[in-house]
């Protein structure tokens, strides 16, 4: 008797599950709520490799890039994450920030240097479009914040 009752319950569960994610969303009267999500990774939780990955996969799915293109993206995201996290651990032993502030630009600078030389310049516009469109998001994250607006929950 008791497996039954199991058994049901765990059935409602998952029919329930399954029918709150096929029900369909109202339309939205303005833009759609975005949830920002920060994590704070420390030196451990890094791993270049899936960083570069992530990067490569993404700016392959919203730029279009070429097999050969996502390559060269993702060896320039590789060198990117050994730098940072080769950063991070020289902060977590100095606290300098400042000095580090300049490292961090000049990592920036050389990435965004090799994305220009692998990118065609429509690409490389549609990234930089991308990337104003989410610095948006933040700052709006980050005014909703302090004014204590709690964050958008996805439906």
């Amino acid at each position: 008797m008791r497996k039954i009752f199991l058994f049901v319950g765990t059935l409602m569960g998952i029919t329930t599950a399954s029918s709150a994610q096929t029900q369909p969303v109202a339309p939205s009267t303005g833009t759609a709520p975005v949830m920002v999500q920060r994590l704070r990774l420390g030196v451990n939780d890094i791993n270049p490799e899936q960083q570069a990955d992530r990067e490569a996969s993404t700016m392959a799915g919203q730029l279009s890039l070429s097999p050969e293109q996502t390559t060269r993206v993702r060896a320039a995201a590789l060198v990117q994450a050994q730098q940072r996290l080769a950063l991070l651990k020289k902060h977590n032993a100095t606290n300098d920030h400042d000095a580090l502030k300049g490292e961090d630009v000049a990592i920036n600078n050389q990435f965004e240097n090799e994305l220009k030389a692998t990118l065609t310049p429509t690409q490389y516009e549609r990234r930089l479009m991308i990337q104003a469109r989410y610095r948006k998001i933040r700052e709006q994250a980050d005014a909703n914040e302090k004014a204590g607006i709690p964050p958008a929950v996805r439906p």
